[in-house]
């Protein structure tokens, strides 16, 4: 193409990096992603006139700011040369405005600049807007797409402007050296051979199925404007560090570019848990292209995934060599469209490669630009950038090493992000400190941070009567107060002293059966003031009893009892046919009187005994992995603990306390042992097929203050307008066992206080609570209790920092012994403490998901077990449910999933509406899609008026229904139904090189990506004559779902989407690649030229830029 033919328009094709904006730009549109702004503060008296005509040449002289991009009716965009584009300025004079509303002004003005981003088909896309704060004080924005240039490109433009304007000033004809045009290195680009890059990424992305989670703190609501969403945070190294960072780069002959790159990959992996983790990284790609190149105008760069394992036992100083070759060899390779490497790899294509991005640059655009001395020392340059992924690091290799971390607010909350900042810079002087550590020991967390969640977080020393039992605790109250009622039961109920007095009745009997210290006697009892006296007898004859529900089926209850190998059985009569076969000596109690009445069964008062407060106390068995259940081994000393935490939260004043739970499971041991050791009333509720009914009752005619319960009976509570109206007299309402939603304590209405309460057996009941305000968004599991230690941790016992997930630990007093003949089991649940190395401090391993918010509260989200990986994509379902709690009308929720055929899992959520409320799936859909990643939004919504539960008042996920009307499963393919359907499976067949393609399959599930988006809608819009837009294709990716959009979208006649000047043929691509121009009416236009000094400044926008002039020829190309 000769240099004529390069002045009078020509259209081309787009770099990788380029069709990726574009698609942006359709996709995102006034979001202000890849739009870049550069804002010049001048101290200076600037001559408005030749600096306007700076711009001019400049525009001029460089192709790249006179394109325009098109892709409408094309296979591949183009860009667009124009000869002559309008010349984008505006001129405001602020210098009578005082100074606070000028700086609220320019700020303003930016930001309205960057929202109203360009229409990529009408050029040129860029504005300069010139601020005039005082006589030698001017701003102006330069606002431009990121498609025209690179980094690079904004220094050679810049020193152009100022290099014409001084020459303009002096009155001399403006001289500078002719350029290459971007156009050949598009050319040199499309002779590539991507063979070798193809193998090459196979091969560095095989095995890699899942993108690298941002596992950060996210806000509590969405952000409203568009252009808000991203903010900035910067970080300064001190120059000493900056200055070891050097040495220590130079000393393992890697860049300090490869140390920023080591320690984001260590900030990632420590925030995600992961040891395999992918980033992006943004290339020059300027070097070994075309002679010249370093001195071209255009976008260069490009975006290439960077994968790094993160072995903990790797040597540091092997990883960083092994990083910096990876580096090397990228190179040749880094020049591969980003689209083409994630079809090369093994993630769905609706999964991006990654959500980081890492822009290292050797400084900032303001430190290269004032190096120039002179008049360049009073000219301040600041690059307001926004990339189009979540999170991305802008490193500037400076004298004091400088860090911009600009990230989505929708994703990442800023004091997280600035948390984030800090561990960066910790791990940094972590690894210049030692380079022959390994990279599970670099540290992330500074001294201040461990000191705080491993010492001031666990500051809970408390005393307590470590040498007493539980049973003791109990007669100091009934000698305290014995005529006082302790127990009722229906129309039943015992005073303090004729409960101790039937309990060493029978512990009088059971220790003729030898029961003592660390004997196991079965428990299998209803609801009963024998069932309480049973346990506190056993418990004063020296023994340890194991509770043995008679509702549980009877293979369950015989393994439980031989699994405990318990000499003794305790029962009544009407279960006598129970355990066939036994070989435990049978004890029946039955209405106070013991059977057989053995021994000193008779004898009133308190056996002897030599139980200590380290015996067992009770053996609870609870679920294994295994489907059989473990019995947890639980001493006096462990539950004495538990009751100076309680007394702590609840106070020790008594009251009445309606127990509901059943003895098997140790929330019991509150409701019956604590309450009588405090000189409650302890009212028992039995069995009953009405449970809510009968709590309403009882609360009123009990006047019960203290209730205890899980959330989800809580719900069926406040859905009865009886028990929600008895629930408003109790003083107190615990609530555990699973997460609490703030929309159920809204619907409590109760006067008292509401605590959230958590734990697991293997700690002792409850350890951690919460007292609920009730305008808290999100509730957390509160701080740990008395002599109770909670550690968040990562796969390497190191703790995690204030917001990132981590396995919850439990350490402390009430940490019981393990569980029964379980040794394996028990060494691998309760870990020697690592924190406390010199003692026999033991951690239990929850397998609970949690993480420290930034007061210290602790926020639960979910079991590790539960996590699951779909479609590419790591998910916690908590997470999920988590955020559907914050939509005003869900009471309660669970997210799980299903499959719906072979190798078809989706996520489910299933919602409980507030009563009266108008839930719709589509307004959980729009807070979901507000505030999560698609992949994380459920495939479909099923909305119940309750949760089916299981005995002890949990959800029970294996009974939610199956959502059978919700969606279709993917696996089959179901033909299209209508006409437009039809149109549309015709359309993504030729898209996609697809025959078979169904109504339901997703079509970037299916291959489809960015580009092949861009054919869709535009075959869309000229076979259906339908205004449609990529962003409806993202929010309907399914033809069935795509063909009712389109119904109501109005014809494309009646509306034109910005964004969109089509080439209508292939006539006139032809054309335009012959180099024919292409004008819009206002190029065409003639404008009469005025006297310079007259001219209004703002009419200089008029104008167009003026042709480009004949100019020398460009270098010759490389052969």
């Amino acid at each position: 193409m000769s240099h004529q033919e390069n002045n009078s328009g020509n259209a081309y094709a787009l770099a990788p990096m380029q069709q990726g904006m574009l698609f942006n730009s359709l996709l995102s549109e006034h979001s202000g992603v890849d739009i870049e702004q550069i804002v010049f503060e001048l101290h200076e008296v600037l001559e408005i006139l030749p600096f306007v005509d700076a711009w001019r040449e400049v525009i001029r002289r460089h192709e790249a700011l006179r394109t325009s991009f098109h892709w409408e009716e094309l296979k591949t965009p183009l860009q667009v040369v124009h000869e002559e584009v309008p010349f984008p300025f505006e001129h405001k004079d602020w210098q009578n405005i005082p100074k606070e509303e000028q700086t609220f002004r320019l700020e303003a003005l930016i930001s309205s600049e960057r929202c109203r981003g360009f229409d990529p088909g009408r050029p040129p896309l860029m504005r300069l807007v010139l601020c005039r704060s005082g006589r030698s004080l001017f701003h102006l924005i330069w606002t431009f797409s990121h498609a025209l240039l690179d980094g690079r490109s904004f220094t050679l433009v810049i020193k152009e402007v100022f290099a014409i304007y001084e020459m303009l000033r002096q009155g001399r004809e403006p001289t500078l050296a002719s350029v290459r045009p971007y156009r050949e290195y598009i050319e040199w680009l499309e002779q590539q051979e991507l063979s070798k890059s193809e193998d090459y990424w196979r091969s560095q992305l095989q095995g890699f199925t899942a993108t690298t989670p941002l596992v950060i703190d996210q806000m509590n609501s969405g952000i409203g404007a568009s252009g808000t969403d991203y903010k900035e945070h910067w970080l300064r190294i001190s120059e000493p560090l900056t200055t070891e960072l050097l040495q220590f780069a130079a000393q393992q002959n890697v860049t300090l570019n490869t140390l920023v790159q080591g320690a984001w990959a260590l900030l990632l992996g420590r925030y995600s848990g992961e040891t395999d983790i992918m980033f992006g990284v943004t290339r020059a790609g300027r070097k070994s292209t075309i002679e010249g190149a370093d001195s071209m105008i255009g976008l260069f760069i490009n975006t290439v995934p960077v994968r790094v394992r993160l072995a903990p036992e790797t040597n540091l100083s092997s990883w960083l060599q092994e990083l910096r070759g990876q580096q090397i060899r990228i190179r040749e390779h880094e020049r591969t469209p980003l689209i083409q490497i994630q079809q090369w790899s093994e993630l769905p294509g609706n999964a991006p490669l990654f959500e980081s991005l890492v822009v290292f640059e050797r400084a900032t655009l303001d430190s290269v630009l004032r190096a120039q001395d002179g008049a360049w020392l009073n000219r301040h340059f600041r690059v307001i950038d926004q990339t189009s992924f979540p999170l991305t690091l802008f490193a500037y290799g400076e004298p004091e090493l400088l860090f911009k971390i600009s990230y989505n607010q929708r994703r990442l909350e800023p004091k997280a992000v600035a948390r984030m900042g800090t561990h960066l810079e910790t791990l940094l002087g972590s690894m210049a400190a030692d380079p022959r550590q390994k990279l599970g020991t670099v540290r992330l967390l500074s001294k201040g941070e461990r000191q705080q969640v491993l010492v001031e977080w666990n500051r809970t020393e408390q005393d307590y009567p470590t040498n007493c039992c539980l049973h003791e605790a109990i007669e100091a109250q009934a000698q305290a107060t014995p005529d006082a009622i302790a127990m009722v039961c229906g129309d039943e109920q015992l005073t303090y002293r004729e409960l101790d007095m039937r309990a060493n009745q029978l512990a009088q009997c059971l220790q003729s059966f030898k029961v003592g210290p660390e004997v196991l006697v079965g428990v299998c009892m209803e609801v009963s003031l024998d069932m309480v006296t049973a346990l506190l007898g056993v418990l004063k004859a020296g023994g340890a009893y194991v509770p043995l529900d008679p509702d549980y089926p009877k293979d369950r209850l015989t393994f439980m009892l031989e699994d405990a190998r318990s000499p003794v059985l305790l029962t009544q009569q009407k279960f006598a046919d129970m355990f066939p076969g036994t070989q435990a000596s049978v004890v029946y109690l039955d209405n106070g009187r013991v059977e057989p009445a053995v021994g000193n069964s008779h004898c009133t008062e308190a056996p002897s005994n030599k139980v200590m407060s380290d015996n067992l106390a009770y053996v609870l068995y609870t679920s294994g992995s295994t489907g059989q259940p473990k019995g947890v081994m639980v001493t006096h000393r462990n539950i004495l603990n538990f009751f100076a935490g309680m007394d702590q939260h609840l106070k020790k004043e008594s009251g009445v306390w309606l127990a509901v739970t059943s003895i098997s499971f140790d929330i019991s041991v509150l409701e019956l042992f604590w309450t009588l050791a405090r000189g409650f009333k302890v009212v028992l509720q039995k069995r009953d097929e009405n449970l809510v009914t009968a709590i309403a009752r009882q609360i009123a005619r009990h006047n019960v203050t203290h209730f205890q319960c899980t959330p989800s009976m809580a719900e069926m509570l406040a859905r009865d307008p009886d028990a929600r109206q008895a629930l408003r007299s109790l003083r107190h309402l615990l609530l555990g066992g699973e997460a609490l939603s703030s929309e159920l304590v809204k619907q409590l209405h109760i006067s008292g206080e509401i605590s959230n309460m958590y734990g697991p057996t293997e700690t002792t009941v409850w350890s951690t609570t919460h007292k609920v305000n009730r305008e808290e968004s999100r509730i957390p599991i509160g701080r740990p209790l008395a002599n109770t230690e909670i550690y968040i941790l990562d796969q390497q016992l190191q703790p995690v920092p204030i917001g990132v997930p981590g396995e919850l630990f439990i350490g402390g007093a009430g940490v019981v012994r393990g569980y029964f003949e379980r040794n394996e089991l028990s060494a691998e649940k309760f870990i020697p403490n690592p924190f406390k190395p010199e003692s026999a401090a033991r951690l239990f391993k929850t397998g609970d998901r949690a993480r420290y918010l930034a007061d210290g509260t602790i926020e639960f989200l979910g079991r590790l077990d539960h996590q699951v990986k779909l479609r590419g994509f790591r998910i916690e379902p908590g997470e999920v449910e988590s955020t559907l709690r914050q939509h005003p009308g869900v009471r309660e929720c669970v997210v799980v999933v299903r499959e719906f055929a072979p190798r078809d899992n989706r996520l489910v959520a299933y919602v409980v509406p507030v009563a009266e409320s108008a839930l719709t799936t589509r307004s959980l859909r729009e807070l979901l899609k507000q505030r999560l990643p698609d992949y994380m939004i459920p495939s479909a919504f099923v909305l119940l008026d309750a949760f089916p539960l299981t005995p002890n008042g949990k959800i029970n996920r294996r009974a939610l229904p199956t959502p059978e009307h919700e969606l279709q499963p993917e696996a089959i393919v179901v033909p299209p139904r209508s006409a437009t359907e039809k149109k549309l499976v015709d359309i993504w067949s030729d898209v996609l090189g697809r025959k078979e393609i169904g109504i339901h399959d997703n079509f970037f599930e299916q291959g489809g990506h960015s580009l092949l988006a861009m054919q869709v809608v535009s075959q869309v819009r000229a076979a259906l004559d339908k205004h449609f837009s990529i962003v409806q294709l993202y929010q309907h990716p399914t033809i069935h779902a795509l063909a009712k959009c389109l119904i109501s979208q109005p014809a494309t006649r009646a509306v034109r989407k910005i964004g969109t000047d089509p080439i209508r043929s292939q006539k006139q691509v032809r054309w335009l690649r012959r180099g024919m121009q292409l004008r819009s009416p206002a190029q065409q236009a003639e404008h009469a030229q005025s006297r310079r000094g007259n001219e209004d400044l703002n009419a200089l926008s008029d104008r167009p830029v003026p042709k480009a002039r004949q100019a020398s020829p460009p270098p010759s190309r490389p052969d």
